[in-house]
């Protein structure tokens, strides 16, 4: 079979995540917030806990300007957009902006590391439920049990049994979604046990046939039992045949000769052809002895033989 060059994975994804505008979008509004949670400290001057109780429940940019409040007079100081606080404070005072931001830390964390503990547990399940089969019932029993718990309700009854921390909401939020992984990985594997990976099949170029390989009759035999049966396609199994070349392996040589007297000079020509073996496909060659032979005859000459 021909080598063919391998796709790069992480290219692959990328032209395929391109061609998807949906998933574009989210992944550079995902991109975005990530950026924004990092640099928090560099876009906003204040501290998520930083209070000033003479600026609670202020407006962010939308709100009244102070030059116009002094002009239009009566204004509610509530109604007063705070300087410097974009999205405004809330009711103790802290700028809303900052607590986003620094929250906005929190929210990442325990996505990727909740979805990064479900994917480790999940897949070391399914593939021993996959792999061995008298763990697989057991295994998948479980896991349909935890499919019977909402979500909120499972993360309820973790957060009662533990506490409140960040840390319990990342285990509950895993335990959630171990089932869907572990369901994920165990059809893959079961569909990988069933192909034979010691057979082989390429398209013959010069024959234009389907060529299959095995170890023997008997295996190509039961493939073509289990196409049948999964795709319903009937394969027909025949001897290949050869594809025979003929070639040069020895020195041969041809002369012919051309006279045509029409008055005046006339006309006279003399070639001799000589053929031979030699390493590449095809090399031709012109010798000019006792005379003068246009250049733009050689092409042709070329192009018969």
């Amino acid at each position: 079979m021909e080598n063919v060059k391998r796709k790069n994975p992480l290219k692959t994804a990328f032209q395929k995540l391109i061609k998807n505008k949906m998933a574009t979008l989210c992944f550079f509004v995902l991109l975005v917030e990530i950026l924004l949670v990092i640099f928090a400290p560099m876009i906003t001057d204040y501290g998520y806990e930083e209070q000033d109780p003479a600026l609670r429940l202020r407006p962010g940019f939308w709100g009244i300007h102070e030059e116009e409040a002094a002009q239009m007079g009566g204004v509610k100081p509530q109604d007063i957009y705070a300087e410097g606080h974009l999205l405004g404070t809330d009711n103790f005072g802290r700028d809303i902006l900052t607590r986003l931001l620094y929250g906005g830390r929190i929210s990442l964390m325990v996505g990727f590391v909740s979805t990064a503990m479900g994917l480790a547990v999940g897949v070391l399940c399914g593939l021993l439920a996959g792999y061995y089969k008298q763990l697989d019932n057991p295994i998948m029993r479980v896991m349909d049990i935890l499919f019977t718990f909402p979500g909120i309700l499972l993360a309820m009854l973790i957060i009662a049994m533990f506490g409140v921390s960040t840390f319990n909401a990342m285990l509950a939020i895993s335990i959630w979604s171990i089932p869907s992984f572990a369901r994920m990985v165990r059809g893959r594997v079961l569909q990988l046990k069933e192909e034979d990976y010691t057979f082989s099949i390429e398209k013959n170029a010069e024959t234009g046939e389907m060529v299959i390989g095995g170890q023997g009759d008997v295996q190509l035999e039961m493939l073509a039992k289990k196409v049948k049966a999964r795709y319903g396609v009937d394969m027909k199994l025949s001897e290949p045949k050869i594809a025979y070349r003929e070639t040069i392996r020895g020195t041969a040589e041809a002369e012919g000769k051309h006279k045509k007297q029409s008055g005046g000079h006339g006309q006279y020509g003399h070639c001799k052809i000589r053929f031979s073996p030699c390493e590449e496909e095809f090399v031709f060659e012109e010798e000019v002895v006792g005379g003068a032979v246009p250049k733009n005859y050689f092409p042709a000459v070329e192009k018969g033989l």
